[in-house]
């Protein structure tokens, strides 16, 4: 059977996200999500991210396409810089113990990965 993986993608459109010179979140976060689109996709898995361009994201939005999607698991791609610092991913947090856990191990092996490419 086919695994489904909803990727929200932060920001975007009049919602920039975190703003340093020429580098805006949104569209880092766009970057991260397209990469790990195709990556997901050469193994197989069905991938439908939030959103594919610069254009708004409403949260409540979102998540109502992700439950219309019903995917195995779901994560949400940040680059942070107020308040925060760094890349994070926000995982599923479902009742179901083993699509929490497929959750939590793409959002690890995720973060990991884009760790590689930070100072």
């Amino acid at each position: 059977m086919t695994k489904k993986v909803f990727i929200g993608v932060g920001h975007g459109g009049t919602d920039p996200g975190a703003v340093n010179g020429n580098i805006i979140e949104s569209h880092c976060n766009l970057v991260v999500a397209l990469t790990l689109e195709q990556e997901l996709k050469r193994h197989g898995v069905q991938v439908l991210l939030s959103r594919y361009g610069d254009e708004p994201d409403k949260l409540a939005d979102e998540i109502a396409e992700c439950n219309a999607y019903k995917p195995d698991l779901a994560i949400e791609i940040h680059t942070n810089a107020g308040g925060g610092s760094g890349f994070e991913v926000f995982h599923q947090v479902t009742d179901n113990w083993a699509r929490y856990r497929l959750s939590v191990r793409l959002a690890q092996l995720l973060q990991r990965e884009v760790q590689k490419y930070q100072k």
